[in-house]
């Protein structure tokens, strides 16, 4: 965990104003969704920012407006009073804006899907996968939203072991089954509760 992160992180949430959580209930990101996300961190802020080479951003007070989400990935420790104690450390911070939801950039690379979390205690039930930062806000954070769609991306190994993947729509579907190595088995891929043919 970097703490420049999360002061970043608590640098960003501080920016936000009442236009940005009008803008984003107006996107369906509903009040609810963003509280439960916000019971463990900060669920979002915004900040401007520069474009850097390799899909990276830099914070720029001349640069552009972008919603900036954390990623988050539980940290869990003995307690002396519980028996288990969880933390939410950051491990990077995507930048995306609301008006180009499928494109986003990151602030160390280090991310591959926000949500991810979600499978490393996977109980068998189908998993809820969206496209982009903005739909995994509404979701509460309650599915997994992909990050890194490159060939080498741990994604890959990680989906391919799961019977099955609910993706959020057809086109996301599609390139899910398109990503996922078509010489191993594959899970299951349906949108909502449609099979979908990969």
């Amino acid at each position: 965990m970097a703490d420049w992160l999360d002061a970043e992180m608590r640098a960003a949430a501080r920016l936000v104003r009442q236009p940005h959580l009008d803008r984003l209930r107006a996107l369906g990101c509903t009040g609810t969704a963003l509280a439960r996300l916000g019971e463990h961190h900060a669920p979002y802020g915004t900040m401007r920012i520069a474009a850097r080479t390799g899909g990276f951003y830099e914070p720029c007070a001349a640069g552009q407006p972008a919603l900036i989400v954390p990623v988050c990935w539980p940290e869990h420790h003995e307690g002396l009073i519980t028996p288990l104690i969880t933390l939410w450390p950051i491990i990077d911070l995507i930048a995306v804006r609301a008006d180009y939801p499928a494109n986003w950039l990151w602030r160390t690379g280090t991310a591959w899907a926000l949500g991810g979390h979600l499978l490393e205690d996977w109980q068998g039930e189908p998993v809820p996968v969206v496209a982009t930062p903005l739909d995994w806000l509404r979701a509460a954070g309650g599915a997994v939203c992909v990050l890194d769609w490159a060939d080498n991306s741990p994604a890959w190994p990680i989906l391919r072991r799961l019977p099955h993947i609910v993706a959020s729509d057809d086109l996301l579907a599609r390139r899910l089954a398109q990503a996922i190595d078509r010489t191993a088995p594959r899970p299951l891929i349906s949108v909502g509760g449609r099979r979908h043919a990969a």
